[in-house]
Parts: C-alpha cells; sequence; structure tokens
C-alpha cells in the first residue's frame, strides 16, 4: 500500500485543532496503523495546529501523509518566528509543552521556511 495525503487549510481558531485530529486519525486508519502510532500522531497533529493557531494566527495548512511505515504531518502558518524548544518550561506557564511532545514522541521532525512564514513537520514510524 502506497501513502495517502490529504491537505487541508483551516481558519485560525481553537476548533481547527479537532478538524486537523480528526483527519490525521482518518488517515492513520486508513493506512493500517496501529492504534498506538494513530493516538500519538492526533496528539502531535493537535499540539502543532494548536501553535500555529496561537502564534501564527493565520490560516493553518495541514498536509498528512500516512502509510505503511508511518506518518508525516506537516503544519503551516504565516509567522515565520520559529518555535523554542524549552527543557524545562514554567509549570504555571498555560503553554509552551507542544514542541517538546513533538520532540519527544516523534521519530524527526523540523522547521521549514515558507513563502507564507514556516512549516513544523515531524514524522512517526511504524514499529
Amino acid at each position: 500500500m502506497s501513502s495517502i495525503t490529504e491537505s487541508v487549510t483551516l481558519l485560525p481558531d481553537p476548533r481547527a485543532a479537532g478538524a486537523a485530529r480528526r483527519l490525521t486519525g482518518r488517515l492513520c486508519t486508513k493506512a493500517g496503523l496501529s492504534s498506538d502510532l494513530r493516538e500519538t500522531c492526533v496528539l502531535l497533529t493537535s499540539e502543532a495546529v494548536t501553535n500555529a493557531v496561537l502564534h501564527g494566527r493565520s490560516p493553518v495548512r495541514v498536509t498528512v501523509s500516512a502509510g505503511p511505515v508511518g506518518v508525516r504531518v506537516e503544519v503551516g502558518d504565516d509567522n515565520s518566528r520559529l518555535p523554542v524548544l524549552h527543557a524545562h518550561p514554567d509549570p504555571d506557564a498555560l503553554n509552551g509543552r507542544g514542541i517538546l511532545l513533538i520532540d519527544a514522541f516523534a521519530t524527526s521532525w523540523g522547521v521549514l521556511p515558507d513563502r507564507y512564514g514556516k512549516v513544523i513537520w515531524f514524522e512517526v514510524q511504524a514499529s
């Protein structure tokens, strides 16, 4: 089976994370990936999209590719400011943990500049 890829542009609204979670979960299921891998990818997608809504304040571009070897998710926004990975976020802060979760659970991740701002991507490989 080859990869299944879908892209969507979402409004900068907190509900965008839910739409992105559903997209990621649906493609992981179609690709026949395990429930553990699916749940990890759904969580990381939610974190990346929430960050894009909070910090990008622009339409959020989401592309999900799922196949037998794993998943790649790309989340783009119009803010060129790069995410900061804090080793020890303030325990009282309401945010600052999304990129930590991506760093902890993704097989690989990174940030790419694009013509609008940036794209945060991550991959989770099937075991």
